[in-house]
């Protein structure tokens, strides 16, 4: 992207990773968090090295929603 010399795209793109990191942040503060990634993500390898993709997308899903609950709970929001 820094090689496209679109300044703009340049912005969005740091803004875009800001954010991110800020969010992460917030996700991987709460209590226990940081560990349950470490295992899922572990799962999610172990299930694309067996080539089981429908193991995969669960474990990806799961992780996605554990993500999605932990960053809601940092931002103090109830997903209803």
């Amino acid at each position: 992207y820094k090689a496209s010399r679109n300044e703009r795209l340049v912005e969005i793109i740091h803004n875009l990773r800001e954010q991110t990191l800020r969010f992460r942040t917030m996700s991987m503060n709460q209590p226990g968090r940081l560990v349950k990634t470490w295992e899922e993500h572990r799962l999610l390898v172990e299930a694309i090295a067996d080539r089981n993709p429908a193991q995969a997308r669960e474990i990806a899903r799961i992780h996605m929603e554990h993500s999605e609950q932990a960053l809601l709970k940092g931002m103090n929001i109830d997903k209803q």
